[in-house]
């Protein structure tokens, strides 16, 4: 961050992530706007109130402040990862690839960027792609659990459950409280027949997400009585 830039507006900017990092995201957006007010050239300003309008379902509003994010820091490629994310909530999923496309141009370590483009190929349909892409994202970062969750369900979707156990198990050892990847874990399990560990999934959920072990209850007791017919 500039060092240059006006005190006054480094200081919103810093209530701006506290409130951010508290999921406060209208206070954050009055906090980063006041940065901006003090500091017009304040890129990051722009990058994390972007982010903020996204997170409160405004994806267009979002998506002109990344711009102009971008208009002051043309390479920055957590921009352009964040222009995806938008584009994506927009169903607009061609420009959302686009947009991850650049960011890993411009940084090819960039995991994030790599997860929500093979997330996005998923749910397009495109099985290979989404693969190849999401183990890029963890051969980057593998202890990011978000895309190790991300790569098993990737393999389930692409019919290979056996290969999505082994993501899976990753992404709740990296995190136990990882209330999804514990379900889709499940779930894989009553795919594979596996009824003991799937159980297992659910009274782990039972204590992290109570609908979300519900669900897989009602799944277990299905295809426990289909396999006893």
């Amino acid at each position: 961050m500039d060092l240059f830039y006006n005190q006054e507006a480094l200081e919103f900017f810093q209530l701006g992530e506290y409130h951010f990092q508290s999921n406060h995201f209208e206070e954050a957006i009055d906090a980063y706007q006041k940065a901006i007010e003090r500091e017009p050239t304040f890129a990051e300003a722009y990058y994390k109130l972007g982010i903020s309008l996204g997170k409160l379902g405004k994806p267009k509003d979002g998506i002109l402040t990344l711009e102009k994010a971008l208009s002051l820091d043309p390479y920055n490629a957590s921009v352009y990862n964040a222009l995806g994310a938008m584009y994506g909530m927009l169903q607009q999923y061609d420009q959302a690839i686009e947009q991850f496309e650049k960011a890993v141009d411009i940084d090819p370590q960039l995991s994030l960027a790599y997860n929500n483009m093979g997330i996005l190929f998923g749910k397009l349909g495109d099985h290979k792609r989404a693969l190849e892409v999401l183990k890029l994202a963890v051969q980057i970062e593998p202890e990011s659990a978000e895309s190790q969750g991300a790569l098993g369900v990737a393999y389930a979707m692409a019919g290979q459950p056996h290969n999505a156990i082994k993501p899976l198990q990753e992404a709740v050892r990296i995190d136990p409280y990882y209330a999804k990847a514990h379900f889709n874990l499940g779930i894989t399990y009553l795919w594979l027949g596996d009824f003991l560990r799937a159980k297992e999934q659910y009274e782990i959920l039972k204590n992290l997400d109570f609908e979300m072990a519900q669900d897989l209850l009602i799944e277990l007791q299905s295809m426990e009585g289909t396999s006893e017919q």
